[in-house]
């Protein structure tokens, strides 16, 4: 419901050393105050009482001095207690910044967090619907990733895969200096340059080569269609890090313009952010990002363009799609192609190259953001298919880019069958 809502969300985030410290359910950004500002949802669907509110409270004290301050924490159970017990909770905790949010059943879970001023724009079960899918296929993304790990226990590269995405879904979390994290963003984006070549590069057969893999068979195989999904997953966790690197870039835009950061200064070829050396593209994208009058929807404009749109506009439909991306995400029509070129800032590939590509390349109808997993755009495909009302392709098979959109769908449907 958070992100059909159109807020920037981190969900299962689990802290561990040896042994699993704590899971978060899901962590909510929105920048409504002037700054990025973090909210802890926990989901309880069967019984519920005062402990799970107390240990509410202790993971909200344990993070604000292990991951940065969450003003507020709140439990979403989906089973009724007695009206004198939700009062008294309310009484006891909410002075500590705990809420309770209690309903009879899941229907009733928008309203009531609509209530709290939680979401605000009306419950819309397509995309609600459209996210599932999304989360459906990141776990099948990890399922996959996994089983070849147990099976090919010799393979570097798929492990070096999971670690990858250990480090941008959990520990980078519990990083609670912005300068820090981002250093450590960034040393992750930089240490792993071309994972997905080399790890296509060892399924071909040869030694995993971090440094200068070379583009193989497989490679060639996975940039056309989805016939490898450990690669979807590898190009899908790539573009997750990135995504992390832009939301760190934009909260640390927000604190420099509140005064609150210190100023970005230039050190030789890069730029220093407190003792962080970054490289001179993110200080361009923040300088950027704070000029921007929607800075604050970059975020959640750009995990809702990946895992809800597919990474792709089609050219032909290129007003329809701005004005519901607009309509999803905030960032005005007009200012749609600025949010996009962001990514281009922040991650340079050189020689005035973008990391958008058309297709077909003569006369593109449609912009496709290079290195996205095949299934994702099939995911975007078919909500493509549903905002369109159409039902199905027919009437989509006549030419490029339209063959694509079957394509990535098969792709899509075959993860999903397997």
């Amino acid at each position: 419901m958070a992100l059909a809502d159109g807020l920037f969300v981190e969900k299962q985030i689990v802290e561990k050393e040896q042994k699993e410290i704590l899971e978060l359910d899901i962590v909510c950004s929105d920048y409504q105050s002037g700054r990025p500002r973090r909210q802890l949802l926990e989901v309880k669907s069967g019984k519920w009482g005062f402990p799970d509110l107390f240990k509410l409270l202790g993971w909200k004290t344990y993070l604000s001095h292990r991951a940065g301050d969450i003003p507020r924490a709140y439990l979403i159970a989906t089973q009724l207690r007695d009206q004198k017990v939700i009062d008294l909770a309310d009484k006891a905790l909410s002075q500590f910044g705990i809420e309770l949010i209690a309903v009879d059943d899941h229907e009733a879970v928008h309203a009531a967090m609509a209530d709290r001023g939680l979401l605000s724009k009306p419950d819309d079960q397509r995309s609600r619907d459209v996210w599932r899918y999304s989360h459906w296929v990141e776990r099948k993304y990890r399922e996959r990733l996994r089983s070849w790990a147990r099976q090919h226990p010799s393979h570097v590269g798929v492990r070096k895969v999971l670690n990858y995405l250990d480090l941008i879904d959990n520990s980078s979390f519990f990083v609670k200096s912005l300068p820090e994290r981002i250093t450590l963003l960034y040393e992750a984006h930089f240490g792993h340059p071309r994972l997905a070549m080399s790890l296509c590069e060892e399924l071909d057969g040869k030694p995993f080569n971090a440094t200068d893999p070379m583009a193989g068979k497989t490679w060639r195989e996975a940039m056309r269609r989805g016939m490898h999904p450990v690669v979807d997953a590898c190009f899908h966790y790539e573009h997750k890090s990135r995504l992390a690197i832009l939301k760190a870039a934009v909260d640390y835009a927000h604190l420099v313009k509140l005064g609150e950061g210190p100023e970005l200064a230039q050190c030789g070829d890069g730029w220093v952010v407190a003792t962080a050396a970054l490289p001179s593209s993110f200080y361009r994208a923040v300088r950027r990002i704070k000029s921007m009058a929607f800075a604050d929807r970059l975020p959640a404009f750009w995990q809702t363009f990946l895992w809800k749109w597919g990474g792709f506009i089609l050219l032909d439909e290129k007003h329809g799609d701005f004005a519901d991306l607009a309509a999803e995400t905030g960032v005005p029509i007009g200012s749609i192609d600025a949010a996009m070129r962001v990514y281009d800032t922040l991650f340079p590939m050189g020689s005035g190259r973008s990391w958008f590509y058309g297709i077909p390349a003569s006369e593109p109808k449609a912009k496709v953001l290079k290195m996205f997993p095949a299934q994702m755009k099939g995911l975007g495909a078919n909500y493509r298919i549903w905002r369109s009302g159409k039902g199905d392709f027919e009437g989509f098979a006549g030419e490029a880019p339209y063959r694509r959109l079957i394509d990535w769908n098969n792709d899509l449907c075959k993860l999903l069958s397997e």
